[in-house]
């Protein structure tokens, strides 16, 4: 079986866990004679080489720090239009529908794994769903860190569209994937209960040597992440102001701006901490992964203190290297720790509760340290054994269903279609044949320019590009009262309907339960602004919710922020048209 890893991260570029994980099961699968495939991004030209006995296809993305536009190997009207208007991360996603057509030929690839960070298998998966695309091969979603639980998370608000369209894309993915896999029960309930698909949980690989012997352990606290409230840094500060103690507190990773204000988290946080507290934390700031491996050999502590996370490496690296390790009691982390046995857990985003715990970890005699830290290393290779592991996912493969319902061709009715069927109008019909919704569009072209859409939403529809080109729709709907009051009345099914607003049309199919899907291969052009106009007050079908997101959330709190527009008498202004005046009545 040959697997193929779709991840934006992977060493020398890992950024964080998503990267550990990529390399550490490719590994895994190379010691077990296996020929792993991995699409990621490179920093030029498109290249394809064996790593460690690993096919590495790097695509580009970004030409060195320049994130105003793609990598000039790759712009063009499409991605161009992709990158406005649903962010960096989907031309990446773009390139890998494309690359895979040859590498699962080349390779006999049997099994593709996607990260969901970043909606990595959404035009892929989007392909297939529509076209037909790859044949038999599983395509599986591996979930890391939803961006809608970052953003929660971080106390962040949605910044417009492109967030909107992220999130949506991540779950979209989920959703189509043959199976969705997590390293923890925290983040498959999240999963279940945020989008609606079950997860199987299956650990991260993590190889414990051989030796049980533990390196000699100093009387400092470690913490390894970006500094940023998802990773607990501001509890961890906290915490630390009151302990006041001799060891010092080693804190390695980038900082991060604060939404809110502008200013790094981990400088306003160190600004705030007495003269004396502060003089006993060293920042490190981005460190190559041996540098901070040699500091995690060396402290004898090391505090996870995320008020949740799924299953971060930080934890399991250090459980692994036989340290001592103090996490929160919401997350994979605790899934791991045995308090007081295998660790120390304390109250998540509770100060008081994680400086008891590093207190009591500080004041452990070195044999009680290292009695904790065997533990913890036996603890990892009962959970983490890459064997066992590899072994559980070759089963869980072997065990997913791969199908597609078979439907009969729809009737369809033609709207703003040219007067010759054209590919695109074959490739939506498909689209509506395969999937089963109840309209597709494309991505049309005005000009030079592309129009991107994702998936058809009420929210898209009225806050996104206005210009849906060709359209095909099953003919079932122009029978409902709503559609025929606002369509011409010498409408003919029978004809190629033209229509100006089109989007109009479209909204109000949804507001009444229509499913769409949008097809980037089916570029048409644009549709002139003839004809008679849409009979729909797009107003009338604006949600509440979509303005001013949820009730009772205060500032950096919201989970969803204005996708809409402007309200009309409401405090609120949608990021996306402005700055927020007054953010949900706060």
């Amino acid at each position: 079986m040959t697997w193929c890893f779709v991840s934006r991260e992977f060493p020398p570029f890992s950024g964080g866990g998503i990267g550990t994980y990529a390399h550490s099961v490719t590994q895994a699968m190379v010691r077990a004679g296996l020929h792993p495939v991995v699409i990621t991004v490179g920093p030029g030209p498109r290249t394809e080489d064996i790593e460690d006995g690993v096919t590495v296809v790097r695509l580009p993305l970004v030409e060195g720090e320049d994130w105003a536009a793609p990598h000039p190997a790759i712009r063009n009207a499409e991605t161009l239009a992709a990158w406005n208007a649903l962010g960096p991360h989907s031309v990446f996603a773009m390139q890998v529908a494309d690359e895979l057509e040859s590498l699962i030929v080349r390779y006999g690839i049997d099994m593709v794994e996607f990260a969901d960070t970043g909606a990595a298998g959404w035009f892929a998966l989007n392909r297939r769903r529509n076209l037909g695309s790859y044949g038999d091969v599983r395509m599986v979603t591996f979930v890391h860190s939803p961006s809608a639980w970052i953003e929660r998370v971080n106390r962040r608000c949605e910044p417009g569209r492109a967030m909107h369209e992220l999130q949506r894309m991540e779950r979209e993915q989920a959703r189509w994937s043959d199976a969705v896999v997590t390293p923890s029960h925290f983040m498959a309930g999240w999963v279940e209960r945020n989008w609606g698909v079950h997860a199987s949980v299956i650990r991260l690989p993590m190889p414990v040597r051989e030796s049980a012997e533990i390196d000699e352990m100093e009387s400092d606290v470690l913490f390894v992440g970006r500094l940023e409230y998802r990773k607990g840094i501001d509890t961890l500060l906290s915490a630390w102001s009151r302990l006041r103690p001799e060891a010092r507190l080693h804190l390695v990773g980038m900082d991060t701006p604060d939404e809110r204000t502008g200013v790094p988290i981990g400088e306003r946080l160190l600004s705030q901490m007495s003269r004396e507290a502060a003089l006993t934390v060293v920042e490190h700031g981005r460190m190559s992964p041996g540098d901070v491996s040699a500091l995690q050999h060396s402290a004898g502590v090391v505090v996870v203190p995320s008020p949740e996370d799924n299953s971060p490496f930080t934890c399991i690296e250090a459980m692994a290297a036989g340290r001592v390790v103090i996490a929160s009691d919401i997350g994979g982390a605790s899934e791991f720790i045995e308090h007081k046995l295998s660790g120390l857990i304390f109250e998540s985003a509770s100060a008081a509760s994680l400086a008891a715990a590093i207190g009591e970890a500080l004041a452990m005699t070195r044999d009680e340290r290292e009695e904790m830290g065997q533990r913890a290393i036996e603890r990892v290779r009962e959970m983490c054994d890459p064997k066992a592991v590899l072994g559980q996912r070759q089963e869980h493969v072997r065990g997913i269903e791969h199908w597609r319902e078979i439907k009969s061709d729809p009737k369809c009715a033609m709207i703003n279609t040219p007067s010759m069927i054209s590919a695109a109008c074959e490739k939506l019909t498909c689209a509506l044949t395969l999937s089963g919704a109840d309209f597709a569009i494309g991505w049309p072209r005005a000009g030079d320019r592309v129009i991107a859409h994702g998936t058809p939403s009420l929210e898209g529809l009225v806050i996104g590009p206005r210009e849906v080109g060709s359209v095909v729709l099953r003919r079932s709907w122009l029978d409902r009262p709503e559609v025929r009051a606002a369509l011409p009345a010498d409408t003919d099914p029978d004809q190629a309907i033209r229509v100006r607003e089109a989007w109009k049309l479209l909204a109000l199919l949804v507001s009444l339960g229509a499913k769409g899907v949008a097809v980037p291969e089916a570029r048409c052009e644009a549709t002139p602004a003839d004809g008679p106009a849409v009979n729909v007050d797009v107003s009338g079908l604006v949600r509440r919710e979509m303005v001013a997101g949820e009730a009772g959330l205060p500032i950096g709190r919201a989970v969803r922020l204005a996708q809409a527009f402007e309200a009309q008498g409401d405090t609120i202004k949608s990021r996306l048209m402005g700055s927020a005046r007054k953010l949900l009545g706060g």
